[in-house]
């Protein structure tokens, strides 16, 4: 007798299995084909400015001839001795960069803070564009660091003798360049691994922003760990 039960209920059970397995399959919206019709229908409804997401760093990649050239024209020359300087600032074609409430200069051993007019309202302008983007993040009390600004030959050669990969004949010559460190930020709280990430990002589309807009070229410097930046 228990056999007997124990073997209708076993029939029962692959009953109901096979019952389960007709209707899975049954179901037309399980089909590969309507699966597949599921996924377009979701991507349709997704808002026409979304797009796959582009590292804006690696796309700031000019190089020293699209813009060496051009640099020296637009530019003052190129100065020997810090003491040119000065009659560079008297004459009007070049002024003072200070830190302000974008960005912080470094402690800069071998260039002097000045930057030919036009260069320097880039600066700004790109500063002013990383602090709207921060402006509703938590991260909206941060500046960025200026690393390196105008050179003479005399400090490039010093330079050089401490880093031989820096370019004899560098735009900072010509006060129309400037260096912005990717790798640090100011900002009164200690900063994530993540967010040096996405201020980096930031960073690289507000200076992209503006290169597109033909207003500079720019270099993502890996070794420098700046974005190096010509006015144009």
């Amino acid at each position: 007798m228990l056999k007997k039960i124990l073997r209708i209920i076993f029939l029962l059970i692959i009953s109901i299995e096979i019952i389960a397995l007709i209707l899975f399959f049954a179901r037309p919206h399980f089909s590969t084909r309507n699966i597949q019709k599921s996924k377009s229908e979701a991507i349709s409804l997704l808002p026409d400015s979304c797009e796959e997401y582009v590292t804006h760093a690696n796309q700031l990649n000019d190089s020293v001839r699209n813009y060496l050239e051009q640099s020296y024209l637009s530019g003052i020359g190129i100065l020997k001795y810090y003491r040119e300087i000065k009659p560079k600032i008297d004459s009007g074609k070049l002024v003072l960069i200070e830190n302000n409430r974008h960005y912080l200069l470094d402690t800069m051993y071998y260039s002097y803070p000045f930057l030919t007019v036009k260069s320097a309202d880039l600066l700004n302008e790109i500063g002013e564009k990383f602090h709207q983007k921060l402006k509703n993040t938590h991260l909206k009390k941060t500046k960025f660091i200026v690393t390196s600004l105008l050179r003479t030959v005399s400090s490039i050669t010093r330079l050089r003798k401490r880093n031989r990969n820096a370019i004899k004949y560098s735009s900072h010559l010509h006060g129309t360049s400037f260096d912005i460190s990717y790798d640090e930020f100011d900002n009164p709280k200690k900063l994530s691994a993540a967010e040096f990430e996405y201020l980096k990002e930031i960073l690289a589309q507000s200076i992209f922003e503006l290169r597109n807009e033909e207003k500079c070229w720019a270099t993502h410097e890996r070794w420098q760990t700046c974005f190096h930046v010509v006015s144009r």
